[in-house]
């Protein structure tokens, strides 16, 4: 079997959750996470990597969803990297369909970022084009007989603050909910069950032996009783 997995941090190093996985299962493994990436950026480098595939029948995909408020921006040019907090260069993973991605996240703002939330950024608006990435995604694994399966990175990736319902509702039940594990979120998770093992108590992000542990206990379960795999 050939694994694609897609994500932020959570599945971006070689110590992350689709790698222990691989190494459970003894798949190959196809790793496209970026770290702080947002859900436009995870479904589209998902679905590149499907496009590049002829034949799904020995794939199965894995996604870790991040939090709705990230984004990411194509550089129009050297200048707005330069303006950017840690310019991007052509070796880094944020550099991608030869283009530079500007990766925002209101966890690490630099003034510029910080304008664009300040006038731009809106809850309702946010929360619906996640909603539409991982539809996008959904639709094109279940037409194509993919199997596949989703989470997110925390419980509050979909947060709702802030949001008006009467617009997410409606593309929030077109999700197949049933292909989500069936946890809160995969640093929810670690912290109920392994939780003197993160490398930082006051960080999200889990440590080796949790991302070992939450493939082995959490992700290769439901691949048995959904694929038999």
């Amino acid at each position: 079997m050939k694994l694609i997995s897609g994500g932020c941090s959570f599945s971006a190093d070689k110590f992350c959750w689709p790698v222990k996985l691989a190494e459970q299962k003894n798949f190959e493994h196809i790793q496209t996470g970026v770290g702080s990436c947002g859900n436009d950026l995870i479904s589209r480098k998902v679905l590149d990597q499907l496009l590049r595939i002829n034949d799904y029948s020995d794939v199965v995909v894995g996604v870790m969803w991040s939090g709705h408020v990230r984004k990411g921006h194509i550089a129009n040019g050297p200048d707005a990297l330069k303006r950017h907090k840690g310019t991007q260069s052509e070796t880094s993973p944020h550099h991608w369909m030869n283009e530079s991605w500007i990766i925002s996240n209101p966890g690490f703002f630099d003034k510029y970022a910080h304008e664009w939330y300040k006038w731009y950024f809106n809850s309702t608006q946010s929360l619906m084009e996640t909603f539409e990435h991982v539809l996008r995604l959904q639709w094109y694994l279940q037409q194509n007989n993919i199997k596949y399966f989703f989470t997110t990175y925390t419980s509050n990736a979909f947060s709702q603050d802030d949001v008006n319902l009467s617009y997410t509702d409606p593309l929030k039940k077109l999700i197949d909910w049933d292909k989500f594990l069936p946890i809160t979120g995969c640093s929810d998770w670690c912290r109920k069950y392994y939780p003197l093992d993160f490398p930082d108590i006051n960080d999200e992000h889990p440590g080796t032996l949790q991302h070992k542990q939450f493939a082995a206990e959490v992700i290769s379960p439901w691949l048995k009783k959904t694929y038999d795999i």
